[in-house]
């Protein structure tokens, strides 16, 4: 059975994304960018993370209210929506962060490690 993204997956592939760390995401910076990526990892985690309550997140966040990530989450769902490129960015985001949780799972990581999933030259 594959293993399921947890919210650090979101941050850590949103840290990755936007070239910051998990204590910029958490901490109270409050920089144009570091925000909206943080708003880029509440959406992430509350899409692709199965049960992941605004709670839960936000305290992964370093301990950030309830409301403000269900801010951020409206935020980034309404840009998706509204621009195709984002759309697109966040769906490789979210395919980033389930390849991430796949990658936990040790049937996965045997295949992998016998060529599995790799393109011949």
């Amino acid at each position: 059975m594959l293993k399921r993204p947890m919210i650090s997956d979101a941050i850590a592939v949103v840290a990755r994304e936007f070239g910051v760390s998990h204590a910029d995401l958490a901490g109270e910076r409050g920089t144009a960018e570091l925000s909206s990526a943080r708003q880029v990892a509440m959406w992430l985690a509350r899409t692709g993370v199965h049960a992941a309550s605004f709670e839960r997140i936000g305290r992964a966040l370093g301990h950030r209210d309830h409301s403000t990530v269900l801010f951020g989450v409206r935020k980034i769902e309404d840009m998706r929506r509204a621009d195709l490129l984002m759309a697109q960015a966040l769906e490789r985001l979210l395919a980033e962060m389930r390849e991430r949780a796949a990658s936990r799972d040790p049937d996965v990581a045997a295949w992998r490690s016998l060529g599995g999933g790799q393109v011949a030259a």
